[in-house]
């Protein structure tokens, strides 16, 4: 699966889930490079956003990213025991 990650600024308070299926019923949220950064304003006011690179799938699509991600780390695991 090819999975196409966009660059996103946030205010929120609280750091972003890395994993998010809960904020939504139809998208769940993959974020990583997760950072607190912060901006200037043109007036000198300073302010921090969060930073970071999401992608989103649909519930089905983040099924099969599972199914995936724990074939290929199982694939690893054998691949490692062999040496």
């Amino acid at each position: 699966m090819n999975i196409i990650y966009k660059h996103i600024e946030g205010s929120q308070a609280e750091r972003p889930l890395e994993v998010d299926t809960t904020s939504s019923k139809s998208v769940v949220y993959l974020r990583k490079n997760i950072e607190r950064v912060e901006h200037e304003d043109e007036q000198g006011n300073v302010y921090e956003l969060w930073e970071y690179d999401e992608a989103q799938l649909t519930p089905d699509e983040y099924s099969i990213f599972l199914q995936e991600d724990i074939q290929s780390k199982v694939e690893y695991m054998i691949m490692m025991s062999d040496l």
